[in-house]
């Protein structure tokens, strides 16, 4: 097996374990709440994502982990990552649940699909 996939796996969970302590901590009139010029998709989106970084940190890692370990160590390992970790992170970006994995200044944020069909009621109204 090649060492350059678990090496990068290492350098983005330490990545991601620096931004998650930055994001977490944040209050909500952080710059890092604004929508960055290199995402591509909308500013609920980016808030969405934003919220999901820890589940998003724990994906990463328990990839990383899957890539690292021999045997099943590493297959659960990656298991938990892609049926536990990464259906958390969807479920805090869509319905903003459950609230102990979002940033405390996000718990209040309405979920993508409440912004969605709140502004779809919206432009059926008017």
């Amino acid at each position: 097996m090649s060492i350059v996939a678990p090496v990068v796996g290492w350098a983005l969970s330490l990545a991601f374990g620096f931004t998650l302590f930055r994001v977490w901590k944040a209050p909500s009139e952080d710059r890092s709440y604004q929508r960055p010029a290199w995402w591509l998709w909308s500013e609920r989106s980016w808030r969405g994502y934003r919220r999901g970084v820890l589940a998003a940190a724990l994906v990463i890692f328990s990839f990383t982990l899957a890539l690292t370990l021999r045997g099943a160590a590493g297959l659960y390992a990656g298991l938990a990552g892609m049926f536990v970790f990464f259906p958390l992170m969807v479920t805090i970006a869509l319905f903003n649940w459950p609230k102990f994995l979002v940033p405390p200044a996000s718990r209040g944020d309405a979920g993508l699909v409440s912004e969605w069909s709140r502004n779809r009621e919206a432009k059926k109204g008017s």
